[in-house]
């Protein structure tokens, strides 16, 4: 049964389209034919429109030849050019009809030599010879002029009436088989759907057994989203919760080993309680980024985050980076900038910007060995936006690699890394402001030869007028 519905499928179609070329091919021969009857039928009408005119001619002449009174012959020289013309077309027409243009040629020289006669009648008549005028017309001679041309119009007149009852009967035929196409054509679909009907018929038991696994398998994996979902929405809430309550411990705890380290309350003994305090204001400083930095990214994930905007130069963001970065943290490598001149400024929120590129200042610092090379760089490309780029030619990462770092709380598995502290924010982060402003983040990186992170921040960050002066 499946191998004849495969048949039918395929056969089908094309059969059906047969019968419409069919039917349309009958369409537009009847078409044709209709055209060419309206055709004949002009002509038709001008034979017989010329034969009048003829014998209007000839009939005002011989009333002016009978009466003697000039308005007869009012019209005649107007109706003699009508003719003319009327004998031209005809010419054109059955330029292509060799036997029609030779029964024109005979009538058209029929009239023109009644109405010759008739006009030297009547030039005749006018210069006085009446007696012999009136003996023309009565004579055989006459007679037989008129009855000439009277046959040479029947037989036009004739042949184009036959041709129009032949076009007429090709028209009928025409229209006949189009219709038979579209009966065939009705008849064909209605078979067509009979059997698909029958068809699919054997299978809607299949396909309401089918039908219900699939409807309990949607519910079960509604169920398993709707838990994933309140899952990720309890771990954002956890986490930012969290977050917040671990912020006041922690500036308590910052404030007061500050305030110990300075000794602002007086000396405290011993040498070694600075210190340790220095070592608590630091232990608690990192906390706190790493604090801050979870407290961002459950933001982005809970869709809470919002920009800040305001328009700065990009100079201003990458001193203000480094000076946050420090000389320490890149004291065992070679800084360099790769800034283009008069970059356009931006319009964006600094902060997470600032933060992104201090992010991918750390990170680059950290797992550049001694001796290594960071440059930070700076350009702007019509059509595409700002693209800030942090590289270095430290230890690298495979592609598995970058995958992982870009993922929450992802570390690469290196020696370098494993002698820092972090959780693997930084790259996450990075990108997530990089997708609030529209743009993206890109790592290119090669095992033992280095990494490059880019961030891409659209057109549209750009600030109007700065973006027009760059220009």
């Amino acid at each position: 049964m499946r191998a004849l519905d495969l048949c039918v499928r395929g056969a089908a179609p094309l059969l059906l389209l047969l019968v419409c070329l069919f039917v349309a091919v009958q369409v537009v021969k009847s078409e044709m034919v209709v055209s060419k009857i309206g055709e004949a039928r002009r002509v038709e009408a001008k034979l017989s429109f010329t034969f009048i005119s003829v014998h209007t001619i000839k009939s005002r002449e011989l009333e002016y030849l009978l009466t003697g009174q000039p308005r007869y012959l009012d019209r005649v020289e107007r109706d003699r050019a009508q003719v003319s013309v009327n004998f031209a077309d005809l010419r054109r027409q059955y330029a292509r009809d060799p036997d029609q243009f030779a029964r024109l040629v005979t009538f058209q020289a029929n009239a023109e030599d009644l109405l010759g006669t008739m006009s030297q009648a009547v030039s005749d008549f006018q210069t006085g010879d009446a007696e012999g005028v009136r003996d023309w017309l009565s004579s055989p001679a006459f007679v037989r002029l008129m009855s000439d041309n009277s046959i040479g119009s029947g037989d036009l007149l004739k042949v184009e009436r036959t041709r129009i009852s032949s076009l007429q009967d090709q028209r009928t035929h025409a229209i006949a088989c189009a219709l038979m196409g579209v009966f065939a054509l009705v008849v064909g679909l209605a078979c067509y759907a009979a059997f698909r009907l029958a068809l699919m018929s054997r299978h809607v038991r299949h396909q309401r057994l089918t039908l219900r696994t699939l409807e309990r398998a949607k519910a079960s994996a509604e169920e398993a989203r709707t838990a994933a979902e309140e899952a990720s929405r309890a771990k954002s809430d956890f986490l930012a919760s969290v977050s917040h309550e671990l912020r006041t411990p922690l500036n308590a705890i910052l404030g007061f080993s500050e305030l110990i380290n300075f000794q602002m309350l007086g000396p405290l003994g011993h040498a070694r309680y600075g210190e340790y305090a220095a070592d608590i204001h630091k232990s608690g400083r990192h906390l706190l980024d790493l604090v801050n930095d979870i407290l961002d990214l459950s933001r982005v994930s809970a869709g809470k985050a919002e920009l800040r905007e305001s328009t700065f130069a990009v100079a201003d963001l990458i001193a203000e980076s480094l000076a946050l970065l420090g000389v320490q943290a890149v004291s065992h490598v070679t800084l360099e900038k790769d800034i283009a001149p008069e970059l356009p400024a931006l319009h964006a929120d600094f902060r997470m910007i600032k933060q992104s590129l201090l992010n991918l200042l750390s990170n680059t610092a950290k797992f550049t060995p001694e001796g290594g090379r960071v440059t930070i760089g700076a350009r702007w490309k019509s059509g595409e936006g700002l693209f800030l780029s942090v590289a270095d030619t430290g230890i690298g990462m495979s592609a598995r690699d970058v995958e992982k770092a870009l993922s929450p709380f992802g570390q690469v598995d290196s020696k370098i890394a494993r002698r820092h502290n972090g959780v693997g924010l930084g790259l996450p982060i990075a990108r997530a402001h990089a997708e609030l402003h529209g743009g993206s983040l890109t790592v290119e990186s090669r095992e033992g030869h280095g990494t490059r992170v880019t961030l891409l921040l659209p057109e549209a960050r750009l600030a109007p007028g700065s973006l027009a002066i760059a220009s």
